[in-house]
């Protein structure tokens, strides 16, 4: 999912550009000061930049000039929002590196269509990459590095790495132990970790793990494409947005419970709280095509709820209402009685 930095010193802008684009899909991150921007994109490499002009401190023109002075941010699309609406200040921003300039107010199919046509073009200027992240953990965990799936000789290792991925900012030493090895004590705890950090290391490269301040973290120059962080993308955008076809999209992400197989603590607690999310999300899914009388899928949706949480009377009993409504009185009893086999 295609990530976006939003920087505009109004709140309220920030909040109508986030509703905007989290409903279309996109994940954003919104800043109100320059400052926090440029600190943010020391570790974080959005697909794009949306920045006003007009702010105090550090305007936008003088962002986009420190921006454009990174090499890893020259094919990243920069778009200007700004009240000013005058030829000069338009011309004055392109001068600056930007790509696209809209004026305030702005609609947000403008917005929309301005992002992904700058997004695409960028991707078609920018070089091939090879250092590209396919990381998923929902259902049976995989990595593809460099387009080969990743076989991992420490199970502690892929862990370590999946624990990486959940915390962008990095873990100390003593995080990753009580999250991993919490039935041992500091010493021990330590000597593991650095074991691990080195077959991690050995099994993938060397620099694909760093360090900054005692905090080890994936290196931000890479590419990661991580399934958790698309299905909460999308699961976003679907109850922000009541969008059928992204209730889809999120559904179909969610291929099973996280990180199968895998038993720490802490993978524990992101698989309840994704199992909950998931819950929540098919719930909703299910009254909004009910809302737009479109009663097969939305006992569809209620269907999948059982399926998820099995043991559930509420969602059962809910499954039950919705046949008893589209007058399948033989289903809604089947329901009731918790049967599992449906001809959808």
């Amino acid at each position: 999912m295609a990530q976006v930095l939003v920087l505009d010193d109004e709140p309220s802008i920030g909040r109508l550009i986030d509703a905007i684009l989290s409903g279309a899909g996109y994940e954003v991150r919104s800043f109100t000061r320059a400052k926090d921007a440029l600190e943010a994109l020391e570790s974080f490499e959005p697909d794009a930049i949306i920045s006003d002009i007009n702010m105090p401190g550090m305007d936008g023109l003088e962002f986009c000039r420190v921006v454009r002075e990174k090499d890893r941010f020259h094919f990243t699309p920069f778009i200007f929002l700004s009240a000013l609406s005058e030829r000069r200040d338009m011309r004055e921003g392109m001068n600056q590196g930007a790509d696209d300039y809209l004026t305030k107010p702005f609609t947000s199919q403008e917005l929309l269509e301005s992002l992904e046509v700058r997004i695409r073009r960028s991707e078609e200027l920018r070089p091939a990459r090879i250092d590209t992240i396919e990381a998923r953990a929902l259902g049976e965990a995989s990595l593809t590095w460099k387009g080969q799936e990743v076989v991992w000789g420490s199970k502690k290792a892929a862990e370590f790495f999946f624990l990486l991925l959940e915390h962008p900012n990095g873990v100390t030493t003593w995080e990753a132990a009580e999250a991993l090895w919490p039935d041992k004590d500091e010493s021990k705890a330590a000597s593991v970790f650095h074991t691990t950090l080195h077959r991690l290391r050995k099994t993938l490269e060397m620099d694909i793990v760093q360090s900054t301040n005692r905090r080890y973290y994936i290196a931000p120059d890479l590419t990661i494409v991580y399934d958790v962080q698309e299905y909460l993308a999308a699961a976003k955008g679907a109850q922000a947005t009541r969008d059928t076809s992204l209730f889809d999209k999120a559904a179909g992400l969610y291929r099973g419970s996280y990180m199968a197989g895998f038993e720490s603590a802490w993978c524990e607690d992101q698989r309840d709280t994704l199992h909950a999310t998931h819950l929540g999300l098919l719930s909703e899914a299910s009254k909004v095509l009910e809302s737009q009388n479109n009663m097969q899928q939305a006992a569809w949706y209620a269907h999948l709820a059982t399926q998820h949480e099995p043991y559930s009377d509420s969602v059962w009993n809910e499954l039950a209402r919705l046949f008893d409504l589209m007058g399948d009185s033989r289903r809604a009893e089947r329901a009731r009685e918790r049967s599992s086999n449906w001809d959808f």
